[in-house]
């Protein structure tokens, strides 16, 4: 594990989203990471989206509170027809490696950002099914997966897919006072009830959350805070969820959602 190797030499680490595939992984980082004093992050994509970063500000504010509801949309086309490298691929479809496919893959997008947007809840139950639309390209691993978790008043459904049409990373927040969708980057577009969906621009990021290298060079000096959204605390109740969803997933029929630790 990269962890066992960065740690104890003082070395800071951020890693490729998710955090681990497994619990006893990110326990374990984790582990090091707090023995050793030094930072374990996640990097995201959606982390340095502005249309986001609004989202959220917008639900705490109250201006568009409480959220009920929440639709995450995130994956592409697949690995393969995107053109990832072979070396990438044979281990994105490894399911001993990637702990899934597009379930673990895009899964944990949803996972943080639900996470987030409920202020560090653990949901009090999780439902997942995974299925392979594609078997002749990932016959090993899921390729579309729907996670559902629920909270005391609110609920997320995750969409995580190798098979959409086009590259997705989108959200749905549906509150009290309206919903909000949030695309890519800037876009953002906010609708009150029963109206019309307007599209508004964001709030400029902080600039120490321009990019991934530039918060990781400033978190590490000292220059700014912890993001939640790469917190070690945050991630790893996305990894919790991940590995509950795998477990629903495989779980027999009619069996339930399985409840967290």
């Amino acid at each position: 594990m990269v962890a066992d190797a960065c740690a104890p030499r003082g070395v800071h680490m951020l890693f490729e989203k998710p955090l681990a595939c497994s619990n006893d992984d990110a326990r374990q980082i984790a582990s090091l990471a707090l023995k050793h004093r030094v930072l374990a992050l996640t990097n995201f994509e959606t982390s340095w989206y502005a249309s986001l970063r609004e989202a959220k500000r917008l639900v705490d504010s109250g201006g568009r509170a409480s959220i009920r509801k929440m639709v995450f949309r995130h994956g592409h086309k697949g690995p393969k027809e995107i053109g990832c490298s072979p070396e990438f691929l044979a281990w994105l479809t490894d399911p001993a490696q990637n702990g899934g496919g597009a379930v673990v893959d895009f899964g944990c997008y949803g996972a943080v950002l639900s996470t987030w947007l409920m202020n560090g809840q653990r949901p009090t139950s999780i439902t997942a099914s995974t299925t392979t639309l594609k078997p002749a390209i990932y016959p090993r691993v899921d390729d579309n997966a729907t996670i559902i978790l629920t909270y005391p008043g609110a609920t997320a459904t995750i969409q995580a897919s190798w098979a959409w049409t086009h590259d997705n990373k989108e959200a749905d927040i549906y509150t009290e006072r309206g919903s909000i969708h949030s695309g890519k980057w800037e876009e953002l577009q906010v609708r009150d009830e029963n109206g019309p969906l307007k599209p508004i621009k964001p709030s400029p990021k902080p600039t120490d959350l321009e990019n991934e290298w530039t918060y990781l060079r400033q978190v590490v000096r000292g220059q700014c805070a912890v993001d939640q959204l790469s917190s070690l605390e945050l991630n790893l109740i996305a990894v919790e969820i991940l590995e509950a969803a795998l477990r629903a997933a495989r779980a027999p029929a009619p069996a339930g959602g399985v409840e967290t630790p």
